[in-house]
């Protein structure tokens, strides 16, 4: 892309993304997102005319918005742009850099509402997820089997789930740090998995089995993908080239599958609930929860409080035999 401006200061890519970070709220995959958003509306707002970053003003903000409208975007996508737009501009008027931020009182596009009845999915729901899925050989079917069980047993967030390298893999005996192809035909037990930059930009270790890691592998081996990421996006056509699973992606795949399935409307985030609250139901300490889930406080999950490291074995009967 072109150099862009603000106070007569070129900026690139990567000060983009460091305008970001200083919004330690935001996760690593969300600046990259964002960063990418950021990009996209300069790009537009130059072919316009727009002599720098500064020179942004509520009225271009609104011909964006009616211009993401016209080329019939959705109304997730849309506001996502939006708040890129809007979360660089906050950080920038926060830093002094400007005077007033041009995106106040922008208003977002309307988005259907989650069902609250279905904020967490039942035991019966992820039973009949689990084996239905399980019945579709193809790639496109092992991939949301794997992915559905990785959300349903670690409750990792959306923008986690897609960050996750196979080195961040704990294997019993403490092992860890290996490749896709140094797992491939190995015997192993996976235990744990290391979730880095996660929301805040904190870093914790969640509980893992192996019969998800089997799931994935066995989904990678129907993939032409040597990436060391866990998922990929699947082409319509031979002329789309593979990319990592990002949280749009991944929020699409996880709709899709419980509108399907289950007729129900959910997304990923309805897995850290159905984590939790199965794993209450179940019996485990809400402790081990809160830790395993990156809560930053008991507070967010509950006031019960014992020890750590407890959370899977609750799920024994739930949980599909290895594939």
């Amino acid at each position: 892309m072109n150099e862009l401006t603000i106070n007569n200061k070129e900026l690139k890519r990567t000060d983009i993304e460091k305008i970001f970070k200083n919004d330690s709220s935001l996760s690593f995959n969300t600046v990259k997102g964002y960063a990418g958003q950021a990009i996209s509306f300069f790009t537009w707002a130059r072919a316009g005319g727009l002599p720098g970053i500064g020179a942004v003003n509520p009225a271009l903000m609104a011909h964006y918005k009616q211009s993401l409208i016209d080329a019939g975007l959705k109304n997730t996508t849309i506001n996502f742009k939006l708040k890129a737009v809007r979360a660089f501009y906050r950080q920038l008027f926060t830093a002094g850099k400007i005077d007033t931020n041009p995106t106040n009182g922008m208003a977002y596009e309307h988005e259907e509402p989650f069902t609250a009845q279905y904020k967490a999915l039942s035991k019966k729901q992820v039973e009949i997820l689990f084996r239905e899925l399980s019945k579709d050989g193809t790639e496109r079917g092992r991939q949301r089997y794997a992915l559905i069980m990785l959300l349903t047993l670690t409750g990792v967030r959306a923008s986690e789930a897609c960050n996750l390298k196979f080195k961040d893999l704990i294997f019993e005996g403490n092992l860890t740090g290996l490749s896709y192809k140094d797992i491939q035909g190995r015997k192993l037990n996976a235990v744990g998995i290391r979730v880095e930059r996660g929301k805040g930009g904190k870093s914790r270790t969640v509980e893992f089995k192996q019969v998800i890691l089997d799931a994935i592998m066995n989904y990678r081996q129907a993939a032409p993908v040597d990436g060391e990421s866990l998922f990929y996006t699947i082409p319509q056509n031979g002329t789309q080239s593979r990319h990592a699973l990002n949280r749009f992606t991944l929020w699409y795949t996880v709709k899709a599958v419980c509108k399907d399935i289950l007729a129900v409307n959910v997304h990923p985030h309805t897995f850290r609930h159905t984590q939790a609250t199965i794993s209450l139901e179940l019996g485990a300490e809400v402790f081990s929860i809160s830790q395993n889930l990156g809560h930053s406080s008991l507070d967010t999950t509950s006031r019960y409080l014992q020890r750590r490291g407890d959370i899977l074995k609750y799920w024994t009967g739930l949980i599909p035999a290895a594939v």
